[in-house]
């Protein structure tokens, strides 16, 4: 189960619980920390926060992007040297709620 899910959309649930079955998404990450869903933000995104653009993050990963040092928040997905929102485009291509 992902923590607070109540606000969502039975598609939203169902679609957020596929993608976290991918893992964390920082490469090199073998977390087996619960995953969390989260929701990309900031200039990358225009500001929009999407339920299309999320990506799965284990616990630690989270917590270090939501309250760590790296701030805005592409500074995060610098440091790893990752595309969050390709990603995030990819697996709602993938996955995209209306398929299922």
């Amino acid at each position: 189960m992902v923590h607070g899910m109540a606000k969502y959309t039975s598609k939203d649930k169902k679609y957020f619980l596929k993608i976290i079955e991918y893992g964390c998404c920082v490469p090199g990450c073998m977390s087996n920390t619960p995953m969390n869903v989260h929701h990309l933000r900031g200039s990358q995104v225009q500001h929009n926060r999407s339920n299309q653009l999320v990506v799965p993050l284990c616990f630690e990963h989270h917590s270090d992007l939501t309250w760590g040092k790296y701030k805005p928040e592409h500074r995060f997905w610098e440091h790893h040297n990752f595309d969050a929102v390709e990603y995030a485009n990819e697996l709602y291509q993938k996955h995209e709620p209306e398929q299922h």
